[in-house]
């Protein structure tokens, strides 16, 4: 096995990347804002909150807009940690992996040429 350096990343594919991540885990965060909201609603019947007039399938209609703000959130962040990843690495030489060696296929009668 042979240790390889990434020297450079493209941008793009690293802010989609972290955008499709971010939107995944913003799924897990839902449930989350969903049970903070009903707790709160609860207690706004009682108490004089800013919230009071927002009703509570108004709220839950709301949180479906967090996967896109999320993702979003996540492409923007990808984008900076692509571009300074690839500022970095021009002054250490980038992060070394290990790489294993594709298998080669060779057929019966067919010399390999290279």
């Amino acid at each position: 096995m042979s240790m390889r350096k990434i020297k450079k990343v493209g941008i793009l594919s690293v802010a989609l990347t972290f955008a499709a991540i971010y939107a995944c885990i913003s799924l897990l965060v839902i449930p989350l804002v969903w049970l903070g909201i009903a707790l709160t609603m609860g207690e706004l019947g009682q108490k004089n909150l800013p919230l009071q007039g927002m009703t509570t399938a108004g709220a839950f209609i709301a949180t479906l807009f967090i996967p896109v703000v999320y993702a979003i959130l996540g492409f923007i962040g990808g984008a900076i940690i692509g571009f300074v990843y690839n500022l970095v690495s021009k002054m250490t030489g980038g992060i070394e992996i290990e790489l294993e060696p594709e298998p080669t296929v060779t057929m019966p009668g067919i010399q390999e040429q290279r």
